[in-house]
């Protein structure tokens, strides 16, 4: 008889919810909603009610063995404001949802937020041991791993309250989790009264982020703008802390359109800002694994390794960081930030009561979509129907080869295709797709259908067997989760040029043929139909929402954009 585990994610952004079904052998597989997709608010930190609802239709989930972790305060500190502001104990009462509050149950397990990020990895790791490196903005105050029973020892002892972990170290034998070094960052005030600053890396990037974007939460454009920078060495600075303290605050951006940041005549500081960030954030990132072998790797030999937390997003760095050869091989999980906090809680949860036989996940299972597609399709297809030309095309070689057409044409298409991912990361299931060869391609996504900033990059797919034709890596090189910015080969830099960055980088995706069969085939059948195998790929959204989730969403963005193609599982639909 299987055993269930919810783990629930009430973090700060990215609330989850997951729940992990362990089998008598020891196999396991889960299920996970991700609060803002079904919210449609980015980045969501809500109390995760939507995620939960939606397992409901699924599992008994007050049944279920549970674990949480919320970052920064404890889960029981949020209910207790919530409820002070409403009546929130009365909500959960009324939706049966009672066993899912620190407050009611006092059997919930609570697992820190670094070791959480960590047995996220340890649920997709393709390695048969591996160090694993967790670095993010900051995770759980050290006085809260007193509230976890598998990673108490974890605590150190001299560190002041209120210390929060911001980069930690483990080995994963294949059977145990050894934490080998962590680091915590403390904020303190500054003299701009309303800012507080530490020395984590992660939180260095929030703050530029801050500054440059007026968003704490747009490191991945900080990233984005920094090859636009010129930065060509860098001064000694005391602390991270101080040299933060330093930034131009005056010049920061208090607006909100991209009309107004584009025209800033503060541009040149932001862009010269972010790329001394980007380069102080390799720094660290090398020094610190540098730092991490010369102590280790006697005692636990050369292993690969896999990342997880915020950081592990920062493509740029990741491929540099590949290219070192610090070690073998380097692994991105196909969610490293907070979206995979609830499977963490859960796989640390089954996994410490000896439930799980633990195996790699091989390349070919290397795949991100854990979230059923919601919604009513009948429903959706029928208001379509009103609307626009709907062609049904049961035969999957007659839909990919009319979309293949499509695509040849020069059109942008909408792909929403089974079950979502549950990464920041569109992958074949919720794409806006288009030929990577097609000229001012991305101004036209830019102005007309994204809203983008002018600067930001598209990424592309590729059949993974193809990837070093275009793509300068290694034969066999596996980036299926768009985690690594690869150079383009220089034969390939024109043609490519508009899924190409600045520094002739692009966030490419690898695809077998195993991962994504029919996302594979039309690869495939694009390459067939118009001599070209790589295909623009982007996010299935506008800027300032979440990716689509349901078959509604579909229907609401085909409605909202100027996109006009969509294929929506079997149906081809035509404004």
């Amino acid at each position: 008889m299987s055993k269930y585990y919810l783990g629930i994610g009430k973090t700060t952004h990215n609330s989850s919810a997951t729940v992990l079904e362990v089998k008598e052998d020891g196999t396991y597989e889960w299920m996970s909603f991700i609060n803002e997709r079904l919210e449609r608010k980015k980045y969501s930190g809500h109390w995760p009610l939507q995620s939960l609802l939606a397992l409901q239709k699924y599992y008994e989930i007050e049944k279920c063995k549970i674990s949480e972790n919320r970052d920064i305060t404890s889960p029981l500190f949020q209910e207790e404001l919530l409820n002070s502001h409403s009546p929130f104990y009365e909500l959960l009462k009324m939706r049966g949802l009672e066993s899912c509050s620190s407050k009611m149950n006092k059997d919930i397990l609570y697992v820190a937020h670094h070791p959480a990020h960590a047995y996220a990895l340890l649920a997709t790791l393709p390695f048969k041991a591996s160090y694993l490196l967790v670095m993010d903005g900051g995770g759980s105050e050290i006085d809260d791993y007193r509230l976890d029973p598998f990673h108490k020892a974890h605590k150190e002892k001299d560190r002041p309250a209120g210390s929060i972990e911001h980069t930690s170290f483990y080995f994963w034998d294949g059977a145990h989790l050894t934490l080998l070094d962590q680091r915590w960052l403390t904020y303190r005030p500054s003299s701009l009264s309303e800012l507080k600053f530490s020395d984590g890396i992660g939180s260095l990037y929030e703050k530029a982020s801050q500054l440059i974007f007026n968003d704490p939460l747009a490191s991945g454009k900080v990233m984005g703008l920094s090859g636009h920078g010129s930065c060509e060495s860098l001064n000694l600075i005391d602390s991270y802390r101080q040299w933060q303290e330093e930034w131009l605050w005056d010049k920061r951006f208090d607006g909100k359109s991209k009309k107004e940041w584009q025209e800033s005549r503060e541009l040149a500081y932001w862009k010269s800002l972010a790329c001394e960030v980007q380069m102080r954030f390799e720094e660290y990132l090398f020094d610190y694994l540098e730092e991490m072998m010369s102590i280790y790797q006697d005692k636990y030999g050369e292993h690969p390794l896999a990342m997880g937390g915020g950081c592990a997003l920062n493509c740029s760095a990741n491929f540099k960081l590949f290219k070192k050869k610090i070690f073998p091989e380097v692994y991105v999980s196909p969610f490293p930030g907070d979206e995979s906090i609830s499977l963490g809680t859960a796989f640390a949860h089954a996994t410490n009561e000896n439930e799980i036989k633990w195996k790699p996940r091989p390349w070919e299972d290397q795949y991100s979509n854990f979230s059923p597609t919601t919604g009513e399709l009948d429903k959706v297809i029928e208001k379509m129907h009103i609307e626009y030309d709907v062609v049904y095309k049961e035969d999957e070689a007659e839909l990919l080869e009319l979309t293949a057409d499509i695509l040849k044409e020069g059109h942008v298409v909408a792909w929403f295709q089974g079950d979502s991912e549950c990464g920041p990361r569109a992958l074949g299931h919720r794409s806006l797709l288009a030929r990577a060869d097609r000229r001012g391609l991305k101004k036209y996504l830019n102005e007309e259908v994204k809203f983008r900033e002018d600067f930001r990059p598209y990424g592309a797919s590729v059949q993974w067997e193809e990837s070093h034709k275009y793509f300068d890596v290694p034969i066999g090189f596996q980036n299926p989760f768009m985690s690594f910015a690869t150079p383009l080969r220089d034969e390939y830099r024109e043609l490519l040029k508009e899924v190409t960055h600045i520094d002739h980088t692009c966030r490419m995706q690898t695809v077998m043929k195993e991962q994504n069969p029919r996302y594979y085939k039309l690869l495939e059948k694009c390459r067939d139909t118009f001599g070209l195998g790589v295909l623009l790929n982007t996010s299935l959204n506008i800027m300032g929402e979440p990716i689509l989730e349901s078959y509604e969403d579909a229907y609401n963005f085909f409605n909202q954009t100027k996109v006009k193609y969509l294929v929506l599982e079997n149906y081809l639909i035509k404004k």
